[in-house]
């Protein structure tokens, strides 16, 4: 029997058992174990990048006799995917092996400390060359005290430029081990690795031992610093000289010697370090001077009182800025002395005291070092006296002084000249005071002092000095006004003078007005305060001395008058204002009288408070209403009367009469009023004055003793309201006005006309009369006999409702101010009219 036979090929079984070794950033050896049942003719094995968006993915067979291999040429730092299968007669297995690996990046470029502290390492450094793929760095220190020991740095940048990282809180001058590693992922390169030392603290308080100090050596001490740091020595050099530093260990005696090459007077700087390793800390510094030579050829003399004058030469191998110059009194235990500085090779000692031995040192000085002294001794001359006291007295002067209590000396010389003639003499005393008598009133005299010491004079202590003048005689006021007066007096008989001086003050004021160089014999005071009590003094000058003695007199000056004083009236009192005149015032006085009694009136004194300028008033009360008064005001000071000022005014009257007006029935154009007369005793006045609101109409007065009380006004306007103004008039015052409101009966119509009748209904109209009218008021008589009004506006009425074939009589009255409580009325009109008779109705016929 035939048959077809076929072979198929099933699918295999994957591999197991998949391993990756790390070789380099560029390598990856894998290996795996074969399919554990089946069969297999080679294996597939796909690379897929999974960082390289741009990566090739590969595909590589293997044979089947191997179960490794070797991955080359791959991009350090990047992640694949192995993807492994296993294949039989070209059908690979459904399942694989499968794993990611990230390859190892590449290593940092070199780095650098880019800063160091004492506490703190930056590190920089390069990114890997080439630079691969990685994520970010990983920096650590050894040992760990950082604050942080392990930072992670992030990569920044396309292609990834320098980094940098910092660790704080280090220990002072230690060494550290610092790596930096680049990662991807958890893959991290190989570490690039140094050794950098932080800044060890520096040393303190750097000071100089100044007993040992010389001019060519000194010696330098130092302590350690305040903290804990690591270091193994210091060092110790000067400045910015070339010469080759001490270096001192760690726990060694922190001194060290210089005591080569310096010069006398110079000024060095000491720099003192800690070190570890190689690293410098910063640096601690002190100035040390070293001594300058002594001066040479001292020499002192004294020429002028209370001077020394001190010389010396300088040492040229020497440094030095100024000198030192002291002085010391040897006398007594606690005797004078100072220090004075100079950069001269001399110097002047002033304001010694007289007589006295001193030593004096001079010593070089160089930034306060200074030299050895170099001394000498040199005695001065005595001190003058001082005049404390020279006071003028009658005919003569009375001195004291005081003598400098360093100062030597046994007596004193008084030697006075007088200026004008030259004539000197000499008084010889042991006492510290004089009195030098019988002097010339008014000279001058020079007035020489000394202070005598083992026969040596010290220089003169000179004052001028004058003897009081003798005062005038005989001093008077000639003439007085208001404001000036004008003094007289004699001269005085045996004394020299050049002027007179004047003083004066009034009592208000403290101070003295002093007028100076008077020539003659009198003198005129101007501008004084009026009302002001002047004390007033006359000296007698020589050399602007002013006598001791004085002529002496008082005068109380006229008070200023009032001007221009201003009334206020009213009816029983007047305000007077004024402006308070200049000077002193005490009081103001008025005084004043009725016109028709001088029995009548009154004084008034009043305190005159207020300066001058201000504005002041005065008040008289209890006057007559309308009566004349003569006023007179004075000012007052200390008793003294001013001239009078008179004002001749009158009070304002007042009107306390009734009104009641009078209508005349036939002359409605007329209004009449009588008035009670104001009595006598209320008030003074000469008549009544009676005024119309109308400007055409005159206004009327009635003397007061007019025994017709009545006033009529005329050709008035009907119905019209009137204001009526009274009142009392008293020479050219008038009283209060008396203020009344009146109004005129308006005229009556003059006739009636009918201008419709009906059988119920009558039309009637008038015209207007004349004067002022507001309405109309219609009366009449109704059917009931009731009587019905009506009022209307204008000159026509129409009334309805009445009886037919009726005779009515309409009565009409004019009314004026309808709408005001003074309303008048006219006297009526009435007139008689019929209605007519009523048509019949017609009604419907029916049949």
């Amino acid at each position: 029997m035939p048959y077809w036979k076929t072979q198929y090929a099933t699918e295999p079984e994957p591999p197991s058992n998949l391993l990756v070794d790390q070789r380099t950033g560029k390598t990856i050896h894998i290996s795996w174990s074969p399919p554990i049942t089946g069969g297999y003719t080679q294996y597939f094995l796909r690379v897929v990048p999974m960082s390289e968006l741009s990566g090739t993915i590969q595909n590589l067979y293997i044979e089947s006799d191997t179960t490794s291999f070797t991955l080359k040429d791959l991009t350090p730092g990047a992640v694949y995917e192995l993807k492994l299968y296993s294949v039989f007669e070209s059908k690979e297995s459904t399942a694989y092996l499968s794993t990611n690996v990230t390859t190892r990046p590449n290593n940092p470029g070199r780095f650098i400390v880019w800063f160091r502290n004492e506490t703190t390492l930056l590190v920089l450094w390069q990114p890997p060359y080439p630079a691969g793929i990685f994520n970010h760095y990983k920096v650590s220190i050894e040992p760990a005290d950082a604050q942080e020991s392990v930072l992670f740095v992030e990569k920044e940048g396309e292609p990834p430029g320098p980094a940098q990282a910092a660790f704080n809180g280090l220990v002072p001058g230690k060494a550290y081990n610092i790596s930096v590693q680049t990662a991807s992922d958890e893959q991290v390169s190989l570490p690039t690795t140094a050794q950098y030392r932080t800044v060890p603290l520096p040393p303190r308080n750097v000071t100089f031992n100044r007993k040992t100090l010389t001019s060519t050596s000194f010696e330098v001490h130092w302590e350690p610093p305040t903290a804990s740091s690591e270091f193994d020595r210091y060092q110790v050099s000067l400045g910015i000289r070339r010469m080759a530093p001490i270096i001192v260990g760690r726990f060694d005696e922190r001194m060290a010697v210089f005591d080569e090459d310096l010069e006398p007077g110079s000024t060095y700087e000491v720099v003192v370090k800690t070190v570890s390793g190689n690293v410098f800390s910063w640096p601690t510094t002190g100035n040390v001077t070293t001594k300058p030579l002594p001066v040479s050829a001292l020499n002192a003399t004294s020429n002028d009182m209370g001077e020394i004058y001190v010389t010396w030469d300088v040492n040229n191998a020497s440094h030095q800025d100024f000198f030192r110059v002291i002085y010391q009194e040897m006398d007594s235990l606690n005797g004078d002395g100072d220090v004075f500085t100079t950069r001269t090779m001399s110097y002047r000692l002033k304001k010694l005291f007289g007589g006295h031995n001193y030593s004096i040192s001079v010593s070089s000085v160089s930034n306060n070092i200074e030299s050895d002294a170099s001394t000498v001794f040199q005695v001065t001359r005595p001190a003058p006296p001082l005049i404390v006291g020279l006071e003028a007295i009658a005919h003569g002067l009375n001195m004291t002084w005081k003598s400098d209590v360093t100062s030597l000396q046994d007596s004193y010389a008084v030697v006075y000249i007088r200026n004008d003639t030259g004539d000197s003499v000499k008084h010889l005393t042991s006492e510290s005071r004089a009195v030098l008598k019988d002097l010339y009133p008014g000279a001058a005299y020079t007035i020489k002092l000394y202070a005598i010491s083992y026969g040596l004079w010290s220089d003169a202590h000179t004052q001028q000095q004058i003897v009081y003048p003798d005062p005038p005689k005989n001093l008077t006021i000639e003439t007085v006004t208001n404001s000036t007066l004008k003094l007289r007096w004699q001269p005085p008989l045996r004394s020299l003078y050049s002027n007179y001086a004047v003083r004066y003050k009034s009592d208000d004021l403290d101070t003295w007005t002093k007028i100076d160089y008077v020539k003659t014999e009198s003198f005129g005071l101007q501008d004084l305060m009026p009302g002001a009590k002047y004390t007033i003094t006359v000296y007698t000058v020589s050399h602007r001395v002013d006598s001791i003695d004085f002529q002496q007199v008082e005068q109380i000056m006229k008070p200023s008058p009032l001007t221009a004083v201003e009334a206020a009236l009213d009816t029983q009192n007047i305000t007077f204002d004024f402006i308070i005149p200049t000077g002193h015032l005490d009081h103001y006085l008025v005084t004043y009288h009725s016109a028709t009694s001088r029995s009548i009136g009154g004084v008034k004194q009043i305190l005159a408070n207020g300066t001058s300028g201000d504005k002041a008033a005065i008040v008289i009360n209890d006057l007559k209403p309308g009566d004349l008064y003569y006023f007179k005001f004075y000012t007052l000071s200390y008793g003294s009367q001013s001239d009078p000022y008179p004002l001749d005014i009158r009070t304002i009257p007042v009107i306390n009469s009734d009104i009641s007006f009078i209508y005349n029935n036939e002359d409605k154009r007329m209004l009449g009023l009588r008035y009670t007369p104001t009595p006598a005793a209320a008030a003074v006045f000469d008549k009544y004055r009676f005024h119309l609101s109308d400007p055409n109409v005159p206004t009327q007065e009635k003397a007061v003793n007019d025994s017709n009380r009545f006033v009529a006004f005329r050709d008035l306007v009907p119905g019209r309201q009137y204001n009526v103004t009274v009142w009392t008039v008293s020479g050219d015052m008038v009283s209060m006005p008396l203020h009344r409101q009146e109004r005129l009966h308006p005229e009556s119509i003059q006739g009636i006309n009918a201008t419709s009748i009906t059988g119920t209904e009558i039309t009637l109209n008038w015209g207007a009369p004349l004067g002022d009218h507001d309405s109309y008021q219609i009366q009449y008589l109704n059917s009931e006999n009731r009587l019905i009004q009506n009022v209307t506006y204008a000159e026509t009425i129409t009334i309805g409702n009445l009886q037919p074939h009726k005779e009515y009589t309409f009565t009409i009255i004019v009314r004026s101010g309808s709408e005001t409580t003074n309303m008048k009325t006219s006297e009526p009109f009435s007139k008689n009219f019929t209605t007519k008779e009523s048509i019949p109705e017609i009604g419907r016929a029916h049949v």
